[in-house]
Order: structure tokens, then sequence, then C-alpha cells
């Protein structure tokens, strides 16, 4: 018989009752019985193993047990997800034991791995052989930083290059008791401020119809934490004299300490063309790393200008030392958004007070607000230094017989988690800012 997840507790009941009416009249138990007990612990170790592996912590499970069959259920429940690395840290624990069947799932795995690599490393000749030939060596940079990524991080940890990040904003916003204080707290991190293209070859014409994708990638989980990201649908256009792209990430914090000292920008950008989809150009092609010095202990800003082929692209950034991750909503709490009042919401530290990250930028000069009365940001998640202080902003201009700016900000006292909230207002229209806080994760 099998037991599945979904009727693990109804036999897990069932069981202790006809434990507890045997006892009573000393019958024994059957093989019908040991053998449904049996599927109910093993259905009950693969729900543990599948919560561990979603939460990152399969090895705090395992712990000291040497327990053949938990270790195989681990091995097999990391495959069913895809976890390679997962799965190899299992089946490694399981073959101490000396158990025979782990010897046999181990060649197994051997021979997956061996199959995983080969077909990565003809999937990247393949790319290589495509034509990165045109003397644009940032280009060709960026596809051998793809291949060495998919031959490291892929063969070892499973998953895909194209993957985003796996860890959410505010992971210890409510609960931090759960928090390793050997990888979790106050951290180096960045800001990003800005990206925009300030040259363009000659064979290119402003304005532009710019898609595709920037992201960053840390030492926490090695895949896409998303920056702009933009469909051929849905390009963005820019001109010469408003090259800066409308930027949606990070989504959490991006990670940069004394430990884990560098990051990659990786940029795939593309000019869509007036034809067809064949005729778009590679505006920008890039997989560039930044690091930090040991030295480095103050917080900075900082930016820098890449070129490629048919671009330069500056971006600019700001390291920040000790700090936490904040997560920004605003919702509309009282009265409305004055009609074709144009405006900008920006989120700065007072270490970099000049600096500022455009949360939400009106130029239509309505607001996008959802049923429920929030405001539909473009960013959420800044970081701030945990003895500086956050500022909320907003600066609006609107026609009312005459030109009329207003401005109202909000200062914010960081904190470890928890919440914290303000009133921003625009003429009558009352918002409420909610400031979630988290430490940040830097393993």
């Amino acid at each position: 018989m099998e037991v599945d997840g979904e009727s693990c507790k109804s036999w897990a009941w069932w069981l202790d009752a006809l434990q507890a009416m045997r006892m009573t009249y000393s019958i024994p138990m059957d093989a019908k019985e040991a053998r449904i007990r049996a599927d109910v612990a093993e259905a009950t170790l693969r729900l543990e193993a599948a919560e561990a592996l979603r939460k990152g912590q399969l090895m705090r499970w395992i712990g000291r047990r040497r327990d053949p069959e938990l270790l195989r259920v681990a091995a097999e429940e990391a495959s069913r997800m895809d976890r390679l690395h997962d799965e190899l840290t299992a089946v490694s624990r399981w073959a101490k034991t000396k158990d025979p069947k782990a010897a046999a799932y181990r060649e197994q795995l051997d021979d997956k791995r061996t199959e995983m690599y080969l077909r990565t490393e003809t999937e990247e000749r393949q790319v290589k052989s495509e034509g990165r030939s045109d003397g644009d060596m940032e280009a060709r940079e960026a596809c051998e930083y793809r291949s060495k990524w998919k031959s490291l991080h892929s063969y070892y940890r499973g998953g895909s290059y194209d993957d985003t990040t796996a860890i959410p904003a505010m992971p210890y916003t409510d609960d931090i008791s759960g928090a390793n204080h050997r990888t979790v707290g106050l951290t180096g991190t960045l800001q990003i401020f800005s990206f925009k293209v300030t040259a363009i070859a000659e064979e290119l014409r402003w304005p532009l119809d710019v898609y595709g994708l920037i992201a960053i990638r840390d030492y926490v989980d090695r895949r896409r934490n998303i920056i702009f990201a933009r469909s051929r649908d849905n390009c963005q256009t820019i001109t010469s004299q408003d090259p800066y792209l409308i930027l949606v990430g990070p989504t959490r914090a991006p990670v940069l300490d004394d430990m884990f000292y560098s990051v990659r920008f990786e940029v795939v950008l593309k000019v869509k063309s007036a034809t067809n989809e064949s005729e778009d150009k590679d505006l920008s092609f890039l997989a560039t790393k930044y690091r930090i010095y040991y030295e480095t202990k103050h917080s900075c800003a900082l930016s820098f200008v890449v070129a490629s082929k048919l671009s330069k692209l500056e971006w600019t950034i700001g390291y920040l030392a000790k700090s936490v991750e904040a997560t920004i909503s605003i919702e509309v709490i009282h009265g409305a958004w004055p009609d074709g009042c144009r405006g900008i919401f920006s989120a700065s530290t007072i270490s970099l007070d000049d600096m500022k990250v455009t949360l939400l930028s009106l130029e239509g000069g309505k607001l996008p607000v959802t049923a429920d009365g929030m405001i539909a940001l473009s960013r959420h998640v800044v970081c701030i230094e945990i003895k500086g202080e956050l500022k909320i902003a907003v600066a609006t201009e609107y026609a009312n017989g005459e030109q009329v700016t207003t401005k109202d900000a909000m200062i914010f006292t960081p904190r470890q988690a928890g919440r914290s909230s303000a009133i921003l207002m625009v003429r009558s229209c009352k918002m409420k800012v909610l400031v979630a806080w988290s430490l940040v994760r830097s393993d």
C-alpha cells in the first residue's frame, strides 16, 4: 500500500489508535499493519525532506543522523526537485553508512553528472561557434562567463543559467529567531541607482526601442537578481535627452562583503528593428565583474562605463556597509491623486543623500493604483546602513492656473526586523508608507 503526503496525517492518527487498541487487548501486529507503518514513516520523511529542501536547510534537517533510509529519502527528494548539489551531499552521507543500495545509487548519479557535463560542454561549443567573432571583447567575455557558470554551478548545484534568485525580499522581517547568526546579519550591500546608454555606434540612430534584461549575480545563490526586464513587445524607448532605463529591481538586497567581495553585472540588451526580429541588433552584451577590496569599510557611490561594439553603458551604484534590507510599499488611504500631476517617488540614505533610488516616475500624470489602494511602484527594495537614515520622498509638479511644485518626505530609522510606517501628502492625497526591515543572508 502506498501512502502519499495528503493522507499521511490521517494514516498516522489511525495507526496510533490501532496501537492503543492492540496494547489494551494484547493483539499482535500483522504484516499489513507493519507495511502501512513503514509507508507512513517514509511519507513523513519525504514531507520533511521536501520542506527542508525548499528552505535550503537539508543538511540542518539531516544533522548527525546516520539512518540509511532517511538519507535515501533525502537523496531521492533532492533528485525529484532537481537539486543536484543537495542530492550529491545526501548520497555522500548515505554511502558512509555502508548501505549497498547507496553504492548503486551513487553509480547512477555519477552517470547522470557525466551526461549533464557533456551536454553543457556541447551547448557552449555551439554558443561560441555562433559567432562572437566580430571583435566585441566584452561579448566574448560574456559568452565565456556563461560557459563557466554552467560548467561550475549548473553541474554541481543544478538549475539553469536563466534562473532568477530563489531568495525573497523580507526573509527575516517577521521572524528573526530562525536566522543563523553566522550567515545572517548586518553586511555590505549594493544600492542600484541608475543605468543609461551614454553613446551609440554610427549604425544606430536615436531614439532606440530597447528590450532585454540587466541582472546582478552575487555569491548568495549565484542566480539572476533582475534589475531591468523588458520583452520585445514591451520595449522602452530611450532618447539622447533621456537615455535612462526604467529599473524594476533588484528583487532582494545584492550582497557584497569582505567574504563575498565581488558581484557580476549581466547585461543582455537589444534594439528592436522597425521590420522583424531577425533585424534586431545587440545593443549591449556584457558580464562585468565588480569587486570590493577589504579596506572599503565605509559607504560610497561610484559610476563606471563599459563599452561594447554598438554602445557605451554607464551605471551608478552605491556600496553600503553594515546594512539591512528595506522593502517599501505605499498605499493611498484618503483622497485622490491630483489630475495631471507628474511626480517622482524616491528613496535615499543620509550618507548618500544626493543619490536617489527612483521608486516610481509619473510622466503621464496618472497614479497607478491597484483595487486595494496600493501604488504599483516600479521598485520596492533598497538597502540602508543600520546606523543611517532612510528618506522616502515625493516631488510633484502640476498646473493649477500656474506651474506648482510640491515636496514631502519622511525619515525612517533602520531596524533589523519588523515594520515602520509614516504618512506622505500631495495636496489632499494621503498616502501611507510602509517599510519592512530585514537582515540580509550573506551565505
